[in-house]
């Protein structure tokens, strides 16, 4: 894991900052853009000053090489309040994503939330999703013009510039070590994309097998690939490979591979979002 100061950081001017939030955590990706490899940090968020936003200003204003001037700033945010809508509708405006983000999701309090919207390309949809109101404005203040993301989003449209759409759908699985993410496509796009919490490795396999068959893939038809903590994919592969046709691992991207540890140390959605877009 890396330090970032003026040592390391040599070149804001020509790097992309990328931020993730989750899980209690902030994780920092710098991309230089002559290297490979980009640097990686991580940093807790200490929630005992009072919020998640306060929590973010306290890292970033301690490390002030963050405040820099980069070539462009990325965020993803994980909120659990999202909807998926066709991008048609996202065409409506803001106004209109609020309306119905606000009447799909249980709190829809907008004096605390604020809404952020993420196409998902290749898929004819965007995800929207509710998210802390000081958190967003705290980080669209901070910095000079960031884009921000829901980390499904990074996820859905990396794994549809990698899916060959057809009538036998196509399954990926990332598993963190307390939820795991589901993205499926079929002949139209995509079918389903959600988050499960779970807190045994049989749970991750329970539902992956409920959503196939909520959408009625054979178990010997459509592809499986599974990425995320090693530890946990070897817990659930042999036993998703007696029931199922094609079980196997996600190739990583070239581009991440040739990075190294920092980006094997990152969230993936962060990687992915930092060095395959």
């Amino acid at each position: 894991m890396a330090i970032l100061d003026k040592e390391t950081v040599k070149s804001p001017q020509r790097s992309r900052l990328g931020l993730s939030i989750d899980r209690g955590f902030l994780h920092v990706m710098v991309k230089d853009s002559i290297a490979d490899a980009p640097l990686y940090a991580g940093f807790p968020l200490d929630m005992s000053v009072g919020s998640e936003s306060k929590a973010l200003e306290e890292i970033i204003y301690s490390n002030p090489i963050l405040l820099s001037d980069f070539a462009g700033v990325d965020v993803t945010l994980r909120s659990a309040d999202f909807i998926l809508i066709p991008d048609e509708a996202a065409d409506g405006g803001i106004e209109f994503c609020e309306t119905l983000v606000n009447a799909s999701v249980a709190d829809g309090d907008s004096e605390r939330l604020t809404t952020i919207e993420s196409p998902i390309g290749r898929c004819g949809c965007t995800l929207l999703a509710k998210e802390s109101r000081e958190l967003v404005d705290f980080i669209r203040r901070t910095f000079n013009n960031p884009t921000i993301k829901h980390s499904l989003a990074v996820l859905a449209d990396h794994f549809a510039r990698n899916s060959a759409l057809g009538s036998s759908g196509k399954m990926h699985v990332h598993l963190h070590d307390d939820s795991l993410d589901i993205a499926i496509f079929g002949e139209n796009g995509l079918s389903l994309l959600n988050t499960f919490a779970y807190t045994d490795p049989m749970d991750a396999v329970y539902y992956i097998m409920a959503t196939r068959s909520a959408l009625d893939i054979e178990q010997t038809s459509g592809e499986l690939f599974i990425s995320g903590d090693p530890q946990l994919r070897n817990a659930v592969t042999p036993i998703l490979r007696e029931y199922l046709g094609y079980v196997m691992p996600m190739v990583l991207p070239a581009q991440v591979i040739r990075a190294g540890a920092p980006a094997m140390e990152a969230p993936f959605d962060l990687t992915l979002l930092m060095l395959c877009e």
